[in-house]
């Protein structure tokens, strides 16, 4: 999922669901990445890009559709 801050329409987000570090570092490096992912968001992004890897600590008030076959630790 591509998010835009709506405050700063220079700024973007991805949202995703992995199951591990392991498997988005996999992701990362494979030709899907480059050829889906990457060149999506290339007409998005100007300059640095930074990446940060976050992990659901509350899901309080989500729609728990969109946790399904997401694990927690």
């Amino acid at each position: 999922m591509l998010v835009q801050d709506v405050n700063d329409p220079d700024t973007f987000f991805v949202l995703s669901f992995w199951d591990s570090i392991e498997d988005v570092a996999a992701w990362e490096g494979s030709a899907d990445f480059q050829e889906r992912f990457a060149s999506a968001i290339r007409p998005f992004t100007v300059g640095t890009t930074t990446v940060s890897l976050c992990q659901i600590v509350s899901a309080a008030g989500l729609d728990a559709s969109i946790l399904e076959g997401v694990t927690h630790d």
